[in-house]
């Protein structure tokens, strides 16, 4: 829990600072101009233009929370979920199948007794 609470006030420390950042460029005369070459030069330095076409760090992030999501046990956990739900949607089905089976039998058993 401490390390959740930790982690989150560095995310809001870092996010603080980037517009911090940000503000101080546009407060300048040149302030657009600025921006503008800082975003071009984000771009150049982020830009996975090879594989995904986004930003390598939300690409890279993205990949490891899935390894974080596996290790603790989410990732593997949900696809164990999923097929325990369809083995039970099956063990229904194939109950239901025995129940009208078995009434369809006893219906046409009483009706050769008549």
């Amino acid at each position: 829990m401490t390390s959740h609470v930790i982690l989150a006030l560095h995310n809001q420390i870092v996010m603080l600072n980037f517009f911090e950042s940000i503000r101080t460029v546009l407060s300048g005369s040149d302030g657009e101009d600025r921006f503008k070459e800082a975003v071009k030069q984000f771009e150049e330095v982020y830009r996975d233009r090879e594989e995904t076409g986004e930003y390598r760090c939300v690409s890279e992030g993205r990949k490891a929370w899935e390894m974080v999501e596996k290790a603790r046990g989410k990732g593997s956990m949900k696809e164990k979920v999923l097929e325990l739900q369809r083995e039970q949607e099956e063990s229904k089905v194939e109950e239901s199948e025995k129940v009208l089976t078995t009434a369809l039998v006893e219906d046409s058993r009483k009706e050769l007794h008549q």
